[in-house]
């Protein structure tokens, strides 16, 4: 599956969602705190990297590509799918000699509307943002809705504009 998903920084999260809540989009997953472990080697991050993910919804794997980025587009191919016990695949990960290069916790609530998935995100260290996934167009929609144009796109990962230098960040 193509992924394409743009992040707008430093939003006012009630407004989005009285935006979202008038529009009647729909709550798909509560406000809730969730785990993002990424794993690779000096081979593998040359083609992308591997996520697991736990949340109230329950843990998955995902398998992405290199990261691009398109006119403000984050763009990736992503292969995602449930399982049913993480530290067994990270056993099994650890013995293909795969090692852990990140491990970031997030508050996320996700949201559907015009066919796009609306997560706001809280990250250490890092105000609220909202992320918006979906087709260009669509994504275009939303962006809209919510006052703002393409300009407001952030066109690279966050880390480096909050000067973050670890991938192990952790709610205290």
């Amino acid at each position: 599956m193509k992924e394409i998903e743009v992040k707008i920084l430093e939003i006012n999260l009630k407004k989005l969602k009285d935006i979202l809540k008038r529009k009647k989009a729909k709550l798909i997953m509560k406000k809730n705190k969730q785990g993002n472990y990424f794993y690779s080697n000096t081979e593998i991050e040359k083609k992308g990297i591997i996520r697991l993910r736990t949340n109230i919804n329950g843990q998955t794997i995902s398998i992405k590509s290199k990261l691009k980025f398109s006119k403000g587009h984050k763009v990736m191919k992503e292969f995602e799918t449930k399982v049913e016990s993480i530290k067994e695949i990270i056993k099994g990960l650890e013995m293909l000699g795969l090692k852990q290069i990140g491990c970031v916790e997030v508050i996320r609530e996700d949201w559907k509307l015009y066919n796009c998935l609306i997560s706001f995100v809280k990250m250490p260290k890092i105000p609220y943002y909202v992320e918006i996934e979906g087709s260009k167009k669509n994504i275009l929609k939303v962006t809209k809705l919510f006052g703002y144009s393409k300009k407001d796109y952030h066109p690279e990962l966050i880390y480096g504009k909050y000067k973050i230098k670890t991938k192990f960040l952790k709610f205290k």
